[in-house]
């Protein structure tokens, strides 16, 4: 890329010797047409306040042959700084630094790609979510640009009265996006100056990775290396709820529910293709991956918590006090309180009887949930301001999950306040906390009251639990310890060579060698 300067006078080859000799700059300077001196620079995109991407023709600087050299020492002084990395971040959900799972992730990855880049975050969410609103001008304060591409939820996506048609078409579209960028959309995009080629593009969910196609599809904007980062493999998921949802879905929706779960992992294993690096939350999730084909890098990014002071015991009150949170819209949280209720919470009333109450906290309860509270001590109190207050007066945090994936923040949150948890082991799959040292685990209905009513009746064992839970959380879970993991595997693959390989992506059953950080 050249940078010219308009020269009131013609110029000779001896005067640029002068003007280098001037400046300081002994080389990159050359006489382009008379008149015209330039210098040759890659990228010129970062350099001239104003100047978001390299202009189709040189620049013209009027100016004297004296004034010249000065220009240019200035601009190759600003040239030689080191350049920060720009990302183009894609996200699903609002960053949120105290939200639920999802948004704190996001928030923690946006957070530590700030501190080493600039970065334009693009909020790709449909109409329903954006109405549900979250504070955009604090992500403004940290991000280059902040922008919300509004998506439409396909055809497939729709579900018919008639029998057998949400199936049908649901089959006819198999393999289409599910979600759609407008092309009004896409056109703002195009024009809003966003750099042609970003160092790197980050997709935070594998939702996002058909929106950032479609973003290079229609707008040019491409990236040096793609970043996916899965946070839990979501075939798996969906694998493992289905069971649990068949008679609440239906014969024909259970069907619908098997198409998704395909496409799902079909996109998984295309991401695996084409993307530079994947990532997810834990050593088994990799594992899972590391058994699939692709070339791409495999890290793991483990979810984390921001250091909170540890909470005084809570108050006596003559009633153990157990806790639930979760956002209740999440088909694994709301079956887990449910099952709890029905299964679990009779079973420890048996014991303690009135000396024992249950509180749920969690967003956007279904009735199902919100008619459990007021009966057997049970309080529904939907979304809360604040976490921390029913910390404080919990005795004990409970985890029943029985299907999902990831990584459970609310154990590491639960931990981090000072407080033991009694969880099953798929809910406290994939961290490193040790069973009877760090929290209790037990999956039946029996094993799991047991756990409770133990706890319960014992303050010091619940203490011995919660200090060194939350010692282990803050020696491979704190935030900052998690940030500084993902700016280094990022800067590691920046220093990787760049493949230049255009061609078509491979068939989708080809197998490939799949490398990890890890095992460089």
């Amino acid at each position: 890329m050249a940078w010219g300067f308009y020269l009131t006078h013609p110029i000779s080859s001896s005067s640029i010797q002068a003007i280098a000799r001037c400046s300081g700059v002994q080389s990159n300077l050359r006489l382009a047409p008379p008149q015209m001196l330039a210098i040759d620079a890659e990228p010129w995109s970062l350099i001239l306040p104003g100047i978001r991407y390299p202009p189709a023709s040189p620049k013209c600087i009027r100016t004297s042959t004296s004034a010249c050299a000065n220009t240019i020492r200035d601009l190759t002084t600003v040239m030689t700084q080191e350049q920060r990395p720009t990302f183009l971040f894609i996200s699903p959900v609002f960053p949120t630094f105290d939200g639920i799972g999802v948004e704190q992730r996001a928030w923690s990855h946006l957070d530590a790609l700030c501190s080493i880049g600039d970065v334009d975050l693009v909020l790709a969410m449909t109409a329903k979510q954006v109405s549900g609103g979250a504070n955009v001008e604090e992500l403004r304060t940290k991000c280059r640009s902040v922008r919300i591409v509004r998506l439409s939820p396909s055809s497939k996506l729709t579900s018919r009265k008639l029998p057998g048609l949400t199936f049908a078409i649901r089959l006819s579209l198999l393999w289409k996006d599910s979600h759609i960028v407008a092309k009004d959309e896409l056109e703002s995009f195009r024009q809003a100056g966003a750099p042609l080629c970003y160092d790197m593009a980050f997709c935070f969910r594998i939702r996002n990775y058909p929106v950032w196609q479609q973003i290079q599809r229609h707008t040019g904007v491409t990236a040096k290396r793609v970043y996916v980062d899965f946070d839990d493999i979501e075939s798996i998921t969906l694998a493992r709820e289905l069971p649990f949802l068949r008679q609440r879905l239906g014969r024909e929706n259970s069907i619908v529910a098997k198409l998704e779960r395909i496409e799902t992992l079909r996109l998984e294993h295309r991401i695996q293709r084409e993307a530079d690096l994947v990532s997810v939350c834990s050593d088994h999730d990799r594992s899972e991956l590391l058994r699939r084909p692709g070339a791409a890098e495999i890290a793991v990014v483990p979810n984390s918590f921001p250091f909170k002071p540890a909470l005084p015991p809570s108050p006596e009150s003559g009633v153990a006090r157990i806790m639930f949170l979760g956002a209740l819209s999440y088909p694994p949280n709301e079956d887990a309180i449910l099952h709890f209720c029905d299964s679990i919470y009779p079973l420890i009333r048996r014991e303690l009887g009135d000396r024992v109450s249950l509180t749920i906290v969690g967003r956007r309860p279904r009735p199902c949930v919100q008619e459990l509270g007021g009966r057997n001590a049970i309080i529904v109190t939907g979304g809360v301001d604040s976490v921390e207050p029913y910390y404080a007066e919990a005795d004990l945090v409970i985890a029943p999950i029985r299907f999902g994936g990831g990584t459970r923040i609310k154990i590491l949150e639960a931990l981090s306040y000072g407080r033991a948890v009694v969880s099953t082991t798929i809910g406290a799959e994939g961290l490193d906390l040790e069973p009877g040292r760090d929290l209790l685990q037990a999956d039946s209905p029996e094993k799991f009251a047991t756990a409770c009513v133990e706890l319960l009746r014992d303050p010091i064992r619940r203490d011995e639990l919660a200090t060194s839970g939350r010692s282990r959380v803050l020696d491979l879970y704190s935030r900052t310890a998690i940030q500084n993991k993902l700016t280094a595997i990022v800067s590691n693959l920046q220093q990787a060579p760049v493949e230049t390989d255009t061609s078509n992506p491979l068939p989708f059953d080809l197998t490939h060698s799949t490398k990890s950080f890890s095992e460089k």
